[in-house]
Protein backbone atom coordinates (compact mmCIF):
# COMPACT_ATOMS: atom_id res chain seq x y z
CA UNK A 1 0.00 0.00 0.00
CA UNK A 2 1.34 3.48 -0.86
CA UNK A 3 3.54 4.97 2.57
CA UNK A 4 0.57 8.03 2.76
CA UNK A 5 -2.26 5.92 3.32
CA UNK A 6 -0.39 3.36 5.18
CA UNK A 7 -0.06 5.42 7.94
CA UNK A 8 -3.82 6.21 8.33
CA UNK A 9 -4.65 4.63 11.80
CA UNK A 10 -7.59 3.66 11.42
CA UNK A 11 -7.83 3.91 7.45
CA UNK A 12 -11.77 5.63 7.88
CA UNK A 13 -12.12 9.08 7.35
CA UNK A 14 -14.63 11.33 6.27
CA UNK A 15 -15.25 12.82 3.23
CA UNK A 16 -16.15 16.21 2.52
CA UNK A 17 -19.75 16.76 2.96
CA UNK A 18 -21.93 19.48 4.85
CA UNK A 19 -21.58 17.76 7.74
CA UNK A 20 -17.98 19.21 7.50
CA UNK A 21 -18.82 22.62 7.25
CA UNK A 22 -18.14 24.80 10.32
CA UNK A 23 -15.26 24.67 13.01
CA UNK A 24 -17.05 23.12 15.50
CA UNK A 25 -18.17 20.06 13.44
CA UNK A 26 -14.23 20.04 12.06
CA UNK A 27 -13.33 19.80 15.87
CA UNK A 28 -15.68 16.89 16.89
CA UNK A 29 -14.42 14.92 13.72
CA UNK A 30 -10.65 15.76 14.78
CA UNK A 31 -11.39 14.55 18.18
CA UNK A 32 -12.90 11.42 17.79
CA UNK A 33 -10.39 8.24 17.83
CA UNK A 34 -12.49 6.31 15.02
CA UNK A 35 -10.99 8.47 12.50
CA UNK A 36 -7.37 7.98 10.70
CA UNK A 37 -7.99 11.38 9.11
CA UNK A 38 -10.54 14.24 8.33
CA UNK A 39 -11.75 16.21 5.39
CA UNK A 40 -12.90 19.80 5.19
CA UNK A 41 -16.16 20.57 3.24
CA UNK A 42 -14.88 21.96 -0.10
CA UNK A 43 -13.86 25.29 0.19
CA UNK A 44 -13.13 28.13 -2.23
CA UNK A 45 -11.27 31.17 -2.63
CA UNK A 46 -14.06 33.33 -1.40
CA UNK A 47 -16.92 31.21 -0.49
CA UNK A 48 -19.48 29.91 -2.66
CA UNK A 49 -22.54 32.11 -2.47
CA UNK A 50 -24.83 29.98 -0.65
CA UNK A 51 -28.69 30.24 -2.14
CA UNK A 52 -31.40 28.23 0.52
CA UNK A 53 -34.07 28.44 -2.01
CA UNK A 54 -31.75 26.62 -4.38
CA UNK A 55 -29.39 25.30 -2.33
CA UNK A 56 -30.61 22.13 -0.24
CA UNK A 57 -30.75 18.34 0.35
CA UNK A 58 -33.53 15.47 0.53
CA UNK A 59 -32.98 12.15 2.30
CA UNK A 60 -33.89 8.91 -0.49
CA UNK A 61 -35.38 6.00 0.59
CA UNK A 62 -33.87 3.74 -1.83
CA UNK A 63 -36.34 0.79 -1.63
CA UNK A 64 -39.20 3.30 -2.96
CA UNK A 65 -37.18 6.12 -4.77
CA UNK A 66 -39.27 8.68 -2.46
CA UNK A 67 -38.36 11.55 -0.79
CA UNK A 68 -38.60 12.20 2.75
CA UNK A 69 -38.36 16.01 3.91
CA UNK A 70 -36.07 18.16 2.68
CA UNK A 71 -33.80 19.05 6.61
CA UNK A 72 -32.92 22.78 6.30
CA UNK A 73 -34.94 22.93 9.10
CA UNK A 74 -36.05 20.45 11.58
CA UNK A 75 -39.02 18.53 11.66
CA UNK A 76 -41.37 19.17 13.73
CA UNK A 77 -42.62 15.30 13.50
CA UNK A 78 -39.37 13.60 11.86
CA UNK A 79 -39.83 10.91 8.93
CA UNK A 80 -40.04 7.53 10.84
CA UNK A 81 -36.87 6.75 9.08
CA UNK A 82 -34.79 9.67 10.13
CA UNK A 83 -35.93 8.69 14.24
CA UNK A 84 -32.91 8.22 15.82
CA UNK A 85 -33.93 4.54 16.67
CA UNK A 86 -33.95 4.16 12.77
CA UNK A 87 -31.37 1.80 11.01
CA UNK A 88 -32.60 1.77 7.37
CA UNK A 89 -29.99 3.32 5.00
CA UNK A 90 -31.06 6.10 2.78
CA UNK A 91 -29.84 8.38 0.10
CA UNK A 92 -29.24 11.93 -0.34
CA UNK A 93 -29.45 14.53 -3.68
CA UNK A 94 -28.05 17.49 -2.77
CA UNK A 95 -28.18 20.64 -5.18
CA UNK A 96 -25.61 22.38 -3.20
CA UNK A 97 -22.67 24.08 -4.26
CA UNK A 98 -19.43 24.29 -2.21
CA UNK A 99 -19.39 25.75 1.33
CA UNK A 100 -19.87 29.41 1.71
CA UNK A 101 -16.97 29.54 4.51
CA UNK A 102 -13.88 31.16 2.62
CA UNK A 103 -10.40 29.20 2.26
CA UNK A 104 -9.14 31.63 5.01
CA UNK A 105 -11.53 30.21 7.45
CA UNK A 106 -10.25 26.72 6.98
CA UNK A 107 -6.48 27.65 7.54
CA UNK A 108 -7.61 29.30 10.69
CA UNK A 109 -9.56 26.40 11.81
CA UNK A 110 -6.56 24.11 10.47
CA UNK A 111 -4.13 26.50 12.57
CA UNK A 112 -6.04 25.60 15.50
CA UNK A 113 -6.37 22.38 15.04
CA UNK A 114 -2.09 22.09 14.74
CA UNK A 115 -1.84 23.68 17.82
CA UNK A 116 -3.74 21.37 19.93
CA UNK A 117 -1.98 20.20 22.93
CA UNK A 118 -1.17 17.17 23.23
CA UNK A 119 -0.37 17.08 20.11
CA UNK A 120 -1.77 14.59 17.17
CA UNK A 121 -1.04 12.91 14.05
CA UNK A 122 -3.99 12.52 12.64
CA UNK A 123 -3.75 14.19 8.76
CA UNK A 124 -6.18 17.52 7.89
CA UNK A 125 -7.35 17.34 4.23
CA UNK A 126 -8.43 20.57 3.07
CA UNK A 127 -10.62 19.85 0.16
CA UNK A 128 -10.52 22.75 -2.23
CA UNK A 129 -12.59 23.90 -5.23
CA UNK A 130 -11.35 25.87 -7.99
CA UNK A 131 -14.17 28.27 -9.83
CA UNK A 132 -11.70 30.34 -11.79
CA UNK A 133 -8.31 29.56 -13.10
CA UNK A 134 -6.34 32.56 -11.58
CA UNK A 135 -7.96 30.67 -8.33
CA UNK A 136 -5.36 28.06 -8.41
CA UNK A 137 -2.01 29.77 -7.82
CA UNK A 138 -3.93 32.33 -5.26
CA UNK A 139 -5.05 30.03 -3.11
CA UNK A 140 -1.89 28.16 -2.90
CA UNK A 141 -0.21 31.74 -1.87
CA UNK A 142 -2.71 31.62 0.49
CA UNK A 143 -2.18 28.44 2.25
CA UNK A 144 1.77 29.00 1.86
CA UNK A 145 1.30 31.82 3.62
CA UNK A 146 -0.82 30.52 6.32
CA UNK A 147 2.29 28.75 7.10
CA UNK A 148 0.23 25.20 8.29
CA UNK A 149 2.22 23.11 5.77
CA UNK A 150 5.12 22.17 7.94
CA UNK A 151 7.36 19.05 7.52
CA UNK A 152 7.20 15.67 9.45
CA UNK A 153 9.05 15.96 12.71
CA UNK A 154 10.26 13.37 14.76
CA UNK A 155 7.12 12.86 16.44
CA UNK A 156 5.23 12.52 12.89
CA UNK A 157 5.68 10.19 10.39
CA UNK A 158 3.80 11.73 7.61
CA UNK A 159 2.36 15.62 6.56
CA UNK A 160 -0.08 16.53 8.86
CA UNK A 161 -2.11 18.85 5.87
CA UNK A 162 -3.00 17.66 2.67
CA UNK A 163 -4.62 19.14 -0.07
CA UNK A 164 -7.55 17.62 -2.33
CA UNK A 165 -9.00 19.19 -5.58
CA UNK A 166 -12.25 18.68 -5.61
CA UNK A 167 -12.25 18.37 -9.50
CA UNK A 168 -16.00 16.28 -9.19
CA UNK A 169 -18.69 18.79 -8.05
CA UNK A 170 -21.94 17.84 -10.28
CA UNK A 171 -23.90 20.93 -9.25
CA UNK A 172 -21.97 23.68 -10.74
CA UNK A 173 -19.33 24.84 -13.31
CA UNK A 174 -15.24 24.26 -12.41
CA UNK A 175 -12.90 25.55 -15.31
CA UNK A 176 -12.60 26.23 -18.79
CA UNK A 177 -11.64 23.69 -21.46
CA UNK A 178 -7.68 23.57 -22.17
CA UNK A 179 -6.57 26.03 -24.26
CA UNK A 180 -6.28 22.92 -27.36
CA UNK A 181 -9.94 22.97 -27.52
CA UNK A 182 -11.04 24.74 -30.26
CA UNK A 183 -13.51 27.53 -29.68
CA UNK A 184 -13.58 26.38 -25.99
CA UNK A 185 -16.38 27.27 -24.21
CA UNK A 186 -16.15 29.87 -21.09
CA UNK A 187 -17.03 26.61 -18.54
CA UNK A 188 -16.97 23.00 -18.82
CA UNK A 189 -19.59 20.76 -16.55
CA UNK A 190 -17.69 19.42 -15.20
CA UNK A 191 -13.55 19.06 -15.64
CA UNK A 192 -13.00 15.78 -14.45
CA UNK A 193 -15.04 14.38 -17.75
CA UNK A 194 -12.86 16.15 -20.34
CA UNK A 195 -9.32 14.07 -20.60
CA UNK A 196 -8.02 16.99 -22.75
CA UNK A 197 -9.02 19.90 -19.49
CA UNK A 198 -8.22 17.02 -16.55
CA UNK A 199 -4.41 17.25 -18.00
CA UNK A 200 -4.16 21.12 -18.36
CA UNK A 201 -5.84 21.78 -14.96
CA UNK A 202 -3.52 19.33 -12.91
CA UNK A 203 -0.21 20.31 -14.70
CA UNK A 204 -1.51 23.73 -13.54
CA UNK A 205 -2.18 22.96 -10.33
CA UNK A 206 1.12 21.63 -10.06
CA UNK A 207 2.61 24.33 -11.12
CA UNK A 208 1.12 26.31 -8.80
CA UNK A 209 2.49 23.61 -6.18
CA UNK A 210 5.81 23.95 -7.05
CA UNK A 211 5.89 28.15 -7.18
CA UNK A 212 4.91 28.11 -3.55
CA UNK A 213 6.19 24.79 -1.69
CA UNK A 214 9.38 24.23 -4.43
CA UNK A 215 11.02 21.22 -3.44
CA UNK A 216 13.62 20.67 -1.87
CA UNK A 217 12.70 23.68 0.58
CA UNK A 218 11.10 25.22 3.32
CA UNK A 219 8.01 22.90 3.55
CA UNK A 220 10.09 20.18 2.26
CA UNK A 221 8.20 18.02 0.72
CA UNK A 222 5.27 19.63 -0.05
CA UNK A 223 1.81 18.93 0.86
CA UNK A 224 0.47 15.75 -0.23
CA UNK A 225 -2.24 16.44 -3.06
CA UNK A 226 -5.24 14.35 -4.21
CA UNK A 227 -8.00 14.33 -6.07
CA UNK A 228 -11.01 13.73 -5.81
CA UNK A 229 -13.05 12.32 -8.78
CA UNK A 230 -16.82 11.70 -10.12
CA UNK A 231 -18.52 8.20 -10.99
CA UNK A 232 -17.24 7.29 -14.03
CA UNK A 233 -19.97 5.07 -15.62
CA UNK A 234 -17.71 3.07 -17.70
CA UNK A 235 -14.42 1.31 -17.35
CA UNK A 236 -13.33 3.30 -20.82
CA UNK A 237 -14.05 6.50 -19.28
CA UNK A 238 -12.39 5.93 -16.02
CA UNK A 239 -9.48 4.32 -17.84
CA UNK A 240 -9.45 7.70 -19.94
CA UNK A 241 -9.48 9.87 -16.81
CA UNK A 242 -7.08 8.08 -15.47
CA UNK A 243 -4.66 8.04 -18.65
CA UNK A 244 -4.93 12.39 -18.68
CA UNK A 245 -3.80 12.67 -14.53
CA UNK A 246 -1.04 10.14 -14.93
CA UNK A 247 -0.10 12.04 -18.58
CA UNK A 248 -0.68 15.58 -16.54
CA UNK A 249 2.20 14.56 -13.83
CA UNK A 250 4.39 12.58 -16.10
CA UNK A 251 4.93 15.54 -18.60
CA UNK A 252 5.24 18.03 -15.63
CA UNK A 253 7.89 16.24 -14.35
CA UNK A 254 9.24 15.89 -17.53
CA UNK A 255 9.40 19.97 -18.00
CA UNK A 256 10.50 21.11 -14.39
CA UNK A 257 12.72 18.11 -13.92
CA UNK A 258 11.07 17.29 -10.97
CA UNK A 259 10.84 13.20 -10.17
CA UNK A 260 9.14 14.52 -7.24
CA UNK A 261 5.92 12.08 -6.73
CA UNK A 262 3.47 14.35 -8.17
CA UNK A 263 -0.22 12.98 -6.55
CA UNK A 264 -0.74 10.91 -3.74
CA UNK A 265 -3.81 9.85 -3.92
CA UNK A 266 -7.21 9.57 -5.73
CA UNK A 267 -10.65 9.46 -4.10
CA UNK A 268 -13.51 8.05 -5.71
CA UNK A 269 -16.21 8.68 -5.92
CA UNK A 270 -18.14 11.87 -5.30
CA UNK A 271 -21.96 12.24 -6.13
CA UNK A 272 -23.86 10.91 -9.40
CA UNK A 273 -25.02 14.24 -11.31
CA UNK A 274 -28.08 14.51 -13.13
CA UNK A 275 -30.17 12.74 -10.88
CA UNK A 276 -33.67 13.69 -10.19
CA UNK A 277 -36.11 13.12 -7.95
CA UNK A 278 -39.49 14.24 -7.43
CA UNK A 279 -40.40 15.07 -3.60
CA UNK A 280 -43.55 17.47 -5.11
CA UNK A 281 -46.19 14.98 -6.51
CA UNK A 282 -48.85 17.82 -5.67
CA UNK A 283 -47.20 20.33 -8.38
CA UNK A 284 -46.84 19.71 -11.96
CA UNK A 285 -43.91 19.04 -14.16
CA UNK A 286 -41.18 20.87 -14.14
CA UNK A 287 -41.67 22.34 -10.65
CA UNK A 288 -42.13 18.54 -9.12
CA UNK A 289 -39.21 17.79 -9.69
CA UNK A 290 -35.27 18.51 -7.95
CA UNK A 291 -32.28 17.69 -10.23
CA UNK A 292 -29.09 17.41 -8.59
CA UNK A 293 -25.99 15.03 -7.06
CA UNK A 294 -26.90 11.52 -5.56
CA UNK A 295 -25.22 10.15 -2.68
CA UNK A 296 -25.15 7.48 -0.33
CA UNK A 297 -26.66 3.16 -0.52
CA UNK A 298 -27.83 3.80 -3.87
CA UNK A 299 -24.47 5.31 -5.57
CA UNK A 300 -22.83 2.24 -3.89
CA UNK A 301 -21.67 -0.26 -6.00
CA UNK A 302 -21.52 2.33 -9.06
CA UNK A 303 -18.58 3.49 -6.20
CA UNK A 304 -17.33 0.31 -5.48
CA UNK A 305 -16.73 -0.65 -9.43
CA UNK A 306 -14.90 2.83 -10.11
CA UNK A 307 -12.67 1.90 -6.53
CA UNK A 308 -12.09 -1.58 -8.15
CA UNK A 309 -10.96 -0.13 -11.48
CA UNK A 310 -9.06 2.27 -10.21
CA UNK A 311 -7.11 0.13 -8.15
CA UNK A 312 -6.38 -2.27 -10.86
CA UNK A 313 -4.85 0.52 -13.26
CA UNK A 314 -2.53 1.89 -10.29
CA UNK A 315 -1.50 -1.74 -9.32
CA UNK A 316 -1.04 -2.22 -13.43
CA UNK A 317 0.79 1.49 -14.55
CA UNK A 318 4.33 0.69 -15.85
CA UNK A 319 5.04 4.01 -13.88
CA UNK A 320 7.12 3.13 -10.77
CA UNK A 321 6.14 6.28 -8.46
CA UNK A 322 1.96 5.21 -9.79
CA UNK A 323 2.38 2.00 -8.24
CA UNK A 324 4.45 2.99 -5.37
CA UNK A 325 2.98 6.52 -3.97
CA UNK A 326 -0.76 6.63 -5.24
CA UNK A 327 -3.54 5.37 -3.26
CA UNK A 328 -7.39 5.29 -3.67
CA UNK A 329 -9.40 6.17 -1.14
CA UNK A 330 -12.92 4.78 -1.86
CA UNK A 331 -15.83 6.91 -0.89
CA UNK A 332 -19.72 6.11 -2.06
CA UNK A 333 -22.32 5.05 -0.20
CA UNK A 334 -20.40 3.15 3.02
CA UNK A 335 -22.64 3.18 6.17
CA UNK A 336 -21.78 -0.07 7.71
CA UNK A 337 -19.30 -2.33 8.26
CA UNK A 338 -20.23 -4.43 5.00
CA UNK A 339 -19.49 -1.53 3.13
CA UNK A 340 -16.06 -0.70 4.40
CA UNK A 341 -15.04 -4.30 4.02
CA UNK A 342 -16.26 -4.30 0.30
CA UNK A 343 -13.98 -1.11 -0.93
CA UNK A 344 -11.10 -2.40 1.62
CA UNK A 345 -11.38 -5.94 -0.09
CA UNK A 346 -11.57 -4.13 -4.15
CA UNK A 347 -8.18 -2.16 -2.92
CA UNK A 348 -8.96 0.95 -1.28
CA UNK A 349 -6.58 2.00 1.12
CA UNK A 350 -8.73 3.89 3.25
CA UNK A 351 -12.51 4.53 3.35
CA UNK A 352 -14.22 7.86 3.03
CA UNK A 353 -17.67 8.73 4.67
CA UNK A 354 -20.02 11.35 4.09
CA UNK A 355 -23.67 10.59 3.61
CA UNK A 356 -23.92 8.23 6.51
CA UNK A 357 -22.99 10.54 8.61
CA UNK A 358 -25.19 13.27 7.17
CA UNK A 359 -27.97 11.62 8.22
CA UNK A 360 -26.87 10.09 11.35
CA UNK A 361 -26.72 14.03 12.85
CA UNK A 362 -29.92 14.39 11.67
CA UNK A 363 -31.10 11.36 13.35
CA UNK A 364 -29.49 12.32 16.71
CA UNK A 365 -31.38 15.75 16.48
CA UNK A 366 -28.81 18.11 14.79
CA UNK A 367 -28.96 19.88 11.40
CA UNK A 368 -26.53 20.02 8.68
CA UNK A 369 -25.91 22.83 6.33
CA UNK A 370 -23.76 25.61 7.43
CA UNK A 371 -25.32 27.75 5.75
CA UNK A 372 -24.23 31.27 7.74
CA UNK A 373 -21.63 33.12 6.11
CA UNK A 374 -19.29 33.82 9.20
CA UNK A 375 -17.98 37.37 8.89
CA UNK A 376 -14.50 38.67 9.91
CA UNK A 377 -14.16 38.71 13.80
CA UNK A 378 -17.47 36.52 14.03
CA UNK A 379 -17.85 33.27 15.73
CA UNK A 380 -18.34 30.22 14.20
CA UNK A 381 -21.45 29.74 12.62
CA UNK A 382 -23.78 27.44 14.44
CA UNK A 383 -25.16 24.28 12.87
CA UNK A 384 -28.10 24.52 14.75
CA UNK A 385 -30.21 21.33 16.96
CA UNK A 386 -28.93 19.61 19.71
CA UNK A 387 -25.38 20.69 20.54
CA UNK A 388 -24.34 17.10 21.16
CA UNK A 389 -26.18 15.44 18.37
CA UNK A 390 -22.66 15.66 16.06
CA UNK A 391 -20.41 14.01 18.77
CA UNK A 392 -22.58 11.50 19.17
CA UNK A 393 -23.60 10.71 15.32
CA UNK A 394 -19.68 10.39 14.46
CA UNK A 395 -19.79 7.74 17.27
CA UNK A 396 -22.60 5.66 16.19
CA UNK A 397 -21.23 6.03 12.31
CA UNK A 398 -17.95 5.44 12.38
CA UNK A 399 -17.56 3.52 15.39
CA UNK A 400 -20.26 1.44 14.67
CA UNK A 401 -18.14 0.76 10.64
CA UNK A 402 -15.22 0.22 13.06
CA UNK A 403 -16.98 -2.49 15.22
CA UNK A 404 -18.25 -4.73 13.04
CA UNK A 405 -15.25 -5.15 10.95
CA UNK A 406 -11.51 -5.57 11.03
CA UNK A 407 -9.90 -2.28 11.21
Amino acid sequence: MPPLLAALHPPLLNSSSPAATTSRQLKTLHASPHLGAITTRTTTLHGYPHDPSLHKHYFVDPSTCAAISPQNEPPQQPHPLLARSATHPLGILNTYGYSPFPLRYYLATIKDLLLLTPPSQKPIILSLGILAPTDLDACFALIAASNIIAPPTTTTTIPRVWIELNLSCPNLALVPHAPSSPSPPPLLLPLSHDPPSLTHFLQTALLARKTHFPFPGPHHPPPPLGLKLPPYPTPEILASAFSAIITACEEFAHDHHNTHAQIAYLASTNTLGNSLLLPFPDLPPPANALTGGLSGPPLHLLSLGNVAALAALVRASPCDWVRENVGVVGVGGVSDAAGYGRMRGVGAGAVGVASALVVGVVREGGVVGGETVVEEGEEDGEEGGDGGAMERAVERVFGGILGGSEK
